[in-house]
């Protein structure tokens, strides 16, 4: 599932504050502060919420996100927001994407001068019951004309019914009609109108000329394309899990990616205002656009989201991970100071102690010079959602908590990337499970079990009560004093609890579980005694409307307690930031900031 993806670069688990922390004002990387999602000294919050919500401070619309510009997190710093995107950008400009071209409509089997009763005919030979089939024709990729007849010739050349079913058709028309349109016919006559996927079936001629009246017409965004897409073709438009064009890609989806191009952008906004100070481009070569555009299928988030980090703003420099690699920039104006070509990956730099941890490998944080590699990280070629690395500081040294992207967390000296311990866990689609670590008690939660950290070992605890044996992740998590409140995924194991819960750590008891809150795999916040978490569906509602809301509990271990919700239109599984009482929230065209604090 596209939510298991986007999970392994959103939702690391959040945990208790350390002994030391810093300032409240600024959440400069995923996690906070402390990578933690906690949020140190805060000021003082609303015990309530209006039913209206917030109040909005600002909102700035010039950021593409969502399927236009992927989902990473805000991170703010300095008085400034900083914010990731694989920023898509219409071919010829502008701001609205025109989908329907003529190589597309070509692709779909439209041609403009074709006669009337030609047609007619046509698509009675095209759609005549016990026509032989031809499903395993894939119509829909849109390719070079001369590269898709040799492939098509040597499709026919292994379907000897489908090719004489077409000789025959032909030798039924005009010998000019034969010679002007019959490399056409042919190639009308191999899309299958019914396969056994709906996103891959043929489009039927009344449909084509639909079709081709949204030639040249523009639309901001994917989701509002999908509407009139699905009128005109009846295929698939955005589906569950935003699936485009069916659940594994089809031909809105090969018809989508290729009007746009992509660059690795950041944009830098005035905290204040949000007015935009400085945006930077960094072109993404073909090469790499070639392997983002591979798959429109759901589990490829990387394909039609782009990817999603966030950013980590230290010491006047921001560094984040896009298609192109590692980049670090100034945070003064974006001037590029360094850049590592390496695999494009879902996950946020860790930058601690003067070095910056990305994808298995550790740099210089001024000059980016390499000084080591992880050998777990060498099979990793392509890219990939890794779970956000962790820092953990033991002994006056710090250490890095991360995985191979498969089925492990290991743990590494940051400075050295000696390998140190390793514990395998549960793979989920894109990942291994995520680990939740408690500074200043060396304590480590994952897959519902604790353990004591050392430099060298593990020492198992204790289990949580009632929680799933496998596949169990509990993304939204965040550990308030000696409690854990998290919700387990519901969809990929047999559980008996339900919704929102919240555990003690000292003992692994189930203190409450809340029915019919869905807090789904967006990182918590706690600050003031409060958490605050995306509250949002699935499917269709939740992953293309962008409905989630944003709620507000008490942390308590007695009972849950709401403090309010709103909708502010925010993109899923995207990472908010709360600094000096102030929360940011990106949305599908940009990002909104509300006040939060008690007056």
């Amino acid at each position: 599932m596209i939510a298991g993806a986007l999970l392994t670069l959103a939702s690391v688990a959040l945990v208790a504050a350390p002994a030391t922390q810093k300032a409240s004002s600024d959440w400069p990387q995923y996690g906070g502060p402390n990578r933690d999602g906690i949020v140190p000294d805060s000021p003082r919050l609303l015990d309530e919420w209006p039913k209206e919500g917030p109040p909005l401070v600002w909102k700035n619309d010039s950021i593409p996100g969502w399927t236009q510009g992927g989902c990473g997190g805000a991170a703010v710093a300095d008085g400034r927001v900083f914010v990731y995107t694989t920023a898509k950008t219409p071919v010829g400009g502008g701001t609205l994407y025109r989908i329907v071209t003529p190589e597309i409509l070509a692709a779909a089997g439209w041609r403009p001068d074709l006669p009337p009763d030609l047609a007619k005919r046509i698509e009675e030979a095209w759609s005549r019951e016990g026509r032989p089939g031809s499903e395993r024709w894939r119509w829909w990729i849109v390719k070079d004309p001369k590269l898709k007849q040799k492939e098509l010739d040597a499709f026919l050349a292994k379907k000897h019914k489908l090719d004489k079913y077409i000789r025959d058709f032909l030798s039924t028309l005009k010998p000019e009609e034969a010679r002007k349109y019959g490399d056409y016919i042919k190639s009308r006559l191999c899309i299958d109108p019914r396969p056994s996927r709906d996103e891959h079936k043929g489009i039927a001629w009344d449909d084509l000329v639909n079709l081709s009246k949204l030639q040249g017409v523009g639309y901001p965004t994917l989701r509002e394309w999908a509407g009139p897409w699905k009128k005109a073709t009846r295929l698939a438009g955005l589906g569950d899990h935003l699936s485009i064009g069916g659940y594994l890609g089809g031909f809105l989806y090969d018809a989508w990616w290729r009007s746009f191009t992509r660059s690795d952008t950041l944009f830098c906004l005035d905290a204040d205002t949000g007015k935009t100070l400085w945006k930077k481009d960094f072109p993404i070569d073909a090469d790499v656009q070639r392997k983002l555009n591979a798959t429109g299928g759901t589990h490829n988030a990387t394909s039609y989201l782009g990817l999603c980090g966030t950013p980590s703003i230290s010491e006047g420099r921001c560094y984040f991970g896009g298609a192109m690699g590692l980049y670090c920039v100034s945070e003064k104006d974006g001037a590029l100071l360094w850049q590592v070509k390496c695999p494009p990956s879902h996950t946020s730099a860790l930058v601690a102690d003067g070095v910056v941890y990305y994808c298995g490998s550790a740099y210089q944080a001024r000059t980016g010079e390499l000084l080591w590699k992880t050998p777990r990280w060498k099979d990793r070629k392509e890219w990939t959602s890794s779970m956000t690395p962790l820092s953990w500081k033991s002994g006056g040294k710090t250490y890095v908590l991360a995985s191979n992207g498969r089925n492990a967390i290991y743990c590494l000296d940051l400075k050295s990337g000696k390998d140190l311990w390793s514990l395998k866990v549960v793979h989920y689609a894109f990942g291994p499970n995520f680990p939740a670590v408690r500074h200043g008690s060396d304590l480590l939660m994952v897959e519902g079990k604790t353990y004591r950290m050392t430099p060298t070992a593990l020492e198992p605890l204790r289990a949580l009560a009632e929680f799933p044996p496998e596949n169990n992740f509990m993304a939204n998590r965040v550990i308030c004093q000696d409690y854990l409140y998290g919700e387990v995924d519901r969809g990929h194991s047999k559980v008996r609890i339900l919704g929102l819960s919240c555990w003690d750590l000292r003992t692994g008891d189930l203190k409450w579980s809340m029915p019919n809150v869905d807090a789904w795999w967006t990182p918590s916040i706690l600050a003031d005694g409060k958490i605050i978490m995306a509250n949002g569906v699935g499917g269709q509602e939740g992953y293309i409307y962008n409905n989630w809301k944003i709620m507000m509990i008490r942390a308590t271990p007695e009972k849950c307690i709401r403090l309010g919700s709103f909708a502010p239109g925010m993109i899923p599984w995207t990472p908010m930031a709360l600094a000096g009482g102030k929360l940011f929230v990106r949305r599908e065209a940009g990002i909104s900031c509300y006040d939060l604090r008690a007056k």
